[in-house]
């Protein structure tokens, strides 16, 4: 990041959990960076670097995109992640804190908020970036809305990961064929299944009990609510930004293969923690949510614009995984999905 970024300029942003932007320590830090930055790089030393024997430094980009990137180089591997996306997604779920009581437990907490201005100059910038949002007073909301953020940007990473270890960039780089828009798509979809595949073990298993959250959201239901709303918003916020040439898939489609998988990993690895009925009753009822919320702040999402392909196109992603598999199985340094 760049040294005129003073801790005067984030003094309000003081968080409550591991997973705040800013802690104090007991002077003001700027620990979300560094926060996500060793979670990837031990996640790589514990679990991967056994499959892939190259050391892994995940690089924050001076951009605000929410959007990242991976590179495998002679000596290392390199997981380039734009600093909006630690940005974006704690102003997004702040702002929606502060206004919104997303589960009965805060229903009766006050809405107050403090506004937050932030001008952020880069190197390259004609313009300043203007960091406009609403930090929750009430320490639930402000809880709430750091574990929301967390489950955003760790999918964001472990996407990039999966991009690395399901063999995505040794396809890509090798140069044996030509692939085409549905190949990138496919790509993608595979990536999006590592990410939330991971997410929910190494995350959402180990905090279910966690203290902190639980006494937020008092139920298991409650929790499921608050990360997949978390994820409803991210894929918003993805298909905002999307281009015309991008290889990303549009939202819906991308939320029902999102969803969809990690159901399946819910369902197949603790059965007993919540049922089917109850997963797709919270599933929808937050997709709906979370283009509410998204909306108040951000401008109205067109439902309709969200399904740019007929969702018969997920059949076609998956017929072509089936032929795609065989290709990326050189390349794979992890067991590919089914």
């Amino acid at each position: 990041m760049n040294s005129n970024k003073t801790f005067a300029d984030y003094s309000f942003l003081g968080g409550v959990t591991e997973y705040s932007l800013i802690r104090f320590n007991p002077e003001p830090e700027i620990s979300g960076f560094d926060f996500y930055k060793n979670f990837i790089e031990n996640l790589w030393k514990s679990i991967f670097l056994n499959m892939h024997p190259k050391p892994l430094e995940l690089i924050y980009v001076e951009q605000f995109k929410v959007n990242g990137a991976v590179n495998l180089k002679n000596n290392k591997i390199e997981i380039l992640i734009n600093e909006g996306v630690i940005y974006r997604l704690y102003e997004v779920f702040y702002n929606i804190l502060s206004h919104f009581p997303i589960i009965d437990p805060i229903k009766n907490t006050p809405e107050t908020s403090l506004g937050i201005r932030n001008n952020i100059n880069y190197v390259d910038d004609l313009i300043p970036f203007v960091h406009n949002f609403h930090l929750p007073i009430d320490k639930k909301r402000k809880i709430l809305a750091e574990y929301m953020a967390m489950f955003g940007i760790k999918f964001v990473i472990l996407h990039e990961l999966g991009h690395l270890l399901n063999g995505h960039v040794g396809l890509i780089n090798s140069g044996i064929e030509e692939l085409q828009e549905i190949d990138f798509h496919t790509l993608e979809m595979d990536a999006d299944a590592f990410a939330i595949s991971q997410l929910i073990d190494i995350t959402i298993f180990k905090i279910h009990n966690d203290p902190i959250i639980y006494d937020c959201v008092q139920s298991t239901s409650n929790f499921y609510r608050i990360f997949f709303l978390s994820m409803h918003v991210l894929f918003i916020i993805l298909n905002t930004e999307r281009s015309s040439e991008s290889t990303y898939l549009p939202a819906l489609i991308r939320n029902v293969f999102n969803l969809d998988s990690a159901m399946v990993n819910i369902e197949r690895k603790a059965p007993d923690l919540i049922s089917r009925e109850e997963l797709i009753q919270i599933i929808e009822s937050t997709y709906i949510d979370a283009i509410k919320y998204y909306s108040a702040f951000y401008g109205k999402v067109d439902i309709d614009s969200l399904n740019d392909f007929n969702l018969g196109y997920t059949d076609d992603i998956q017929l072509n995984w089936k032929k795609l598999k065989i290709k990326l199985y050189p390349f794979a340094f992890v067991k590919l999905a089914d």
